[in-house]
């Protein structure tokens, strides 16, 4: 949540307490789907927060992309490393 400025508002929830709100929390057995552009950093990132919190998280690797393949690899092989058993990796 942001205010007019784009800075966060200090009454804002985060990602996590509105999904848990919702009924989307880890503790439903949630499953949260990653996709997006630079595969080594941001979907990276927030996936593995995501399985961090204990969600059980996937990567859609068709729908991932990053400066070149190399980088993508590279970010597809840390979700692998880093994830483990907890991620489930996508075609």
């Amino acid at each position: 949540d942001v205010d007019d400025d784009g800075l966060p508002r200090a009454d804002a929830q985060t990602l996590l307490q509105q999904l848990s709100a919702r009924g989307y929390g880890p503790a439903e057995g949630t499953q949260l789907s990653f996709v997006g552009v630079v595969t080594n950093r941001c979907v990276a990132s927030s996936l593995l927060h995501a399985a961090t919190l204990g969600y059980r998280t996937r990567c859609l690797m068709g729908g991932c992309r990053a400066a070149n393949a190399a980088a993508h690899e590279k970010g597809l092989a840390m979700i692998r490393e880093k994830g483990g058993d907890g991620v489930e990796m996508v075609e």
